[in-house]
């Protein structure tokens, strides 16, 4: 008896955990991120050269700023134009059965990424097949 009040205690703690994790993960996000490379599945990739900078501003108030001096179109959307768009983390059930971060809004998506942060680096991963990597710089 006290080993089954144990394990639905032990379930219970495991199964009430909040969504706590969403601060977190929005602090990862926060300040500028630089575009180093746009890559796809289908081998449409985009490296930018020395004299491209496309800025990435992640705001706590949950906005997304992108500056950009890329004066034309990339065959893989408009991940380079500038904006501000919202972007929300929220947990995905269905695809990615992870945390994903969505950039922009329902009228203006630019689409829903898995996320990696390691250390300076960042990369967003789509279901579809794109993968933006970013460098810290501020």
């Amino acid at each position: 008896m006290k080993k089954s009040i144990l394990f639905l205690c032990l379930i219970g703690t495991i199964v009430s955990c909040s969504n706590d994790d969403e601060t977190l993960e929005n602090d990862d996000f926060v300040g500028s991120w630089k575009l180093k490379k746009i890559e796809t599945f289908w081998n449409e990739n985009y490296d930018l050269n020395s004299n491209e900078e496309v800025i990435y501003h992640f705001s706590s108030d949950m906005s997304l700023t992108i500056e950009s001096n890329v004066e034309f179109d990339v065959p893989i959307g408009n991940l380079t134009e500038s904006q501000t768009i919202p972007y929300s983390i929220y947990y995905e059930e269905v695809l990615y059965e992870n945390t994903v971060v969505k950039l922009g809004s329902n009228s203006n998506p630019l689409g829903v990424f898995y996320f990696h942060k390691n250390g300076n680096s960042l990369l967003l991963s789509e279901y579809d097949g794109r993968f933006l990597t970013f460098e810290k710089v501020q």
